[in-house]
């Protein structure tokens, strides 16, 4: 019952996760700190600056009953309800400051011999390296990376990217991995984001030519960033979502529960397919609500181009299997559009469709 190697050696390994939650009433979810879109909470900056690292036990007590916004959040929500074993909609967290420290959280146990989470979802895609402690749900949300430029540069494509200076985030070996390939000509800078201006003063102080970035996350970096600019009249420091979902990639965000505890597994599959079908318009909203930006570049739709009109509950899947025959050609309708997820369009908006 113990964890034998890896990051999370010495640790206990969770068991009877479902009887738990059926026990205590409610769901708690393992989420990284102040990380919007995906999940925030005023009170964890409120607490920083009033306790600092102290009161650590205390802190884990009352974040339980924090006030919570996120796309994260709101889905843990849907799917607690879906999985009709706890009070409607019934959900709590507890928080790790760093990302990395997500994947152990499922062992961690509280000082009355308690574990502190029954499962984490942060905007995690499956980790393979941790498959020997974690068992991962079907995917609840589909993005990609993006390319973020300055609303000035004259990158369009990747082939523009060649001999140009591409950022990305210190640390995410797969991005590399992907610029690497993808980008074989490019220089990769890695960048910290632990500032909040690292953004906008990588690509405005020209430390790169662009970023790739996943694309909630942009969204929500340059919401911030391009108000500030445009309240200070600072038009040339915009910055734009040139590419919203790269060729070749796609990010599937998933939920880790303890390793075996395929009860808890298939409870939160079928939750998660419910939550997530097409005639769930409460799904479709909340994409929009979260993920939705004028500062994705709108694509120009030329003279003769084959143009179709978003109806009342579309998604680029039921248009791709209507008028192409086959949903999954839908991340080709979202690329020649410039869309970053399958929900993202709204009615009477004009599509390309493929000649």
């Amino acid at each position: 019952n113990i964890v034998k190697e890896g990051q999370c050696k010495g640790m206990r390994i969770r068991k009877n996760v479902l009887a738990d939650i059926r026990k205590r009433g409610y769901l708690i979810m393992g989420v990284q700190a102040s990380a919007p879109p995906m999940n925030n909470s005023p009170m964890t900056d409120t607490w920083e600056e009033e306790n600092g690292d102290k009161e650590e036990g205390k802190r884990r007590e009352r974040e339980l009953l924090w006030k919570r916004t996120g796309f994260d959040y709101e889905m843990a929500r849907m799917i607690a309800a879906e999985m009709g074993v706890i009070r409607k909609g019934s959900v709590k967290a507890r928080e790790v400051p760093e990302f990395k420290d997500l994947f152990c959280l499922l062992n961690r146990q509280e000082p009355d011999g308690s574990f502190s989470v029954d499962i984490i979802m942060s905007g995690i895609a499956r980790d393979p390296s941790y498959d020997n402690t974690i068992s991962w749900t079907k995917p609840y949300a589909e993005f990609g990376y993006s390319l973020v430029t300055k609303k000035s540069s004259y990158i369009e494509t990747l082939d523009d990217c060649k001999g140009k200076k591409i950022g990305i985030v210190a640390g995410d070996n797969i991005v590399k991995g992907y610029v690497t390939s993808q980008m074989p000509d490019s220089e990769i800078v890695e960048l910290s984001d632990e500032e909040d201006e690292w953004l906008s003063d990588a690509l405005n102080l020209n430390q790169v030519d662009a970023v790739v970035y996943d694309y909630p996350f942009a969204v929500e970096e340059l919401k911030g960033i391009n108000e500030e600019v445009r309240e200070r009249g600072v038009q040339g420091k915009l910055l734009e979502i040139r590419i919203a979902n790269i060729p070749n990639f796609q990010l599937k965000y998933s939920i880790g529960v303890p390793r075996g505890e395929e009860d808890l597994l298939e409870k939160l599959n079928d939750a998660i397919d419910k939550v997530t079908s097409d005639d769930n318009p409460r799904y479709a909203a909340l994409i929009q609500e979260y993920f939705t930006s004028s500062d994705v570049k709108p694509v120009e739709i030329k003279p003769g181009a084959k143009i179709y009109i978003v109806q009342r509950g579309d998604s680029l899947a039921r248009i791709a299997r209507r008028e192409l025959g086959d949903e999954q050609r839908w991340k080709e309708l979202g690329s020649l559009n410039n869309i970053g997820n399958d929900h993202l369009i709204v009615p009477r908006q004009k599509l390309i469709l493929p000649n």
